[in-house]
């Protein structure tokens, strides 16, 4: 049986008409440009709604991808990311990408079965997670270290320092996307 032509598309690997051409670079135009206007709102809780700037994201990108440094991360490693939606599991995005790593998204709705299996596969060195995936995925054999998701939007006057962004090229993987082939 021949197989069909497979279609080529030249993607573009930077938005031209910004300069921009990594995630770094975005998120460094847009905290310049944003700053102090809402990137994120979440509903907490107790109902009331918590925003998250663009200035905010950025340092706290930063931050986190120091801690990582400092934790060990190195260039080109895998760092799995598992939670629900908030802001904290982007700015967890944003800092591996900062750090030069490469992000691993897990699906919080997989089953534990499941996670454990990609975890493997993915050869995830750091796991990023939120309460109880960070209890059963942070010991599985390979994990150096489990950060909780709730400490990365800590407040930005009690981190330590800020990592400057790795020289990325943009050509180069900055994630890994399993799926189940739908």
């Amino acid at each position: 049986m021949k197989k069909a032509p497979r279609a080529t598309r030249n993607l573009p690997v930077m938005r031209e008409k910004k300069g921009i051409a990594t995630v770094q670079r975005m998120l460094e135009a847009k905290s310049s440009l944003h700053g102090d206007r809402t990137a994120y709102r979440m509903r907490k809780n107790d109902l009331s709604i918590r925003s998250v700037s663009f200035g905010e994201v950025f340092e706290l990108s930063r931050r986190l991808a120091a801690r990582l440094g400092t934790l060990g991360l190195q260039r080109g490693e895998h760092v799995a990311i598992v939670g629900e939606n908030s802001p904290e599991w982007a700015i967890s995005y944003f800092a591996v990408v900062w750090a030069g790593a490469v992000a691993v998204p897990l699906d919080s709705r997989a089953t534990e079965r499941n996670l454990k299996q990609v975890l493997g596969l993915s050869d995830s060195r750091f796991l990023i997670a939120s309460g109880g995936f960070r209890e059963t995925l942070g010991r599985e054999k390979g994990i150096k270290a489990a950060i909780p998701m709730e400490e990365t939007a800590e407040d930005p006057g009690r981190a330590e320092e800020r990592a400057p962004a790795e020289s990325v090229d943009p050509g180069r993987v900055a994630e890994i996307v399993f799926t189940s082939g739908t």
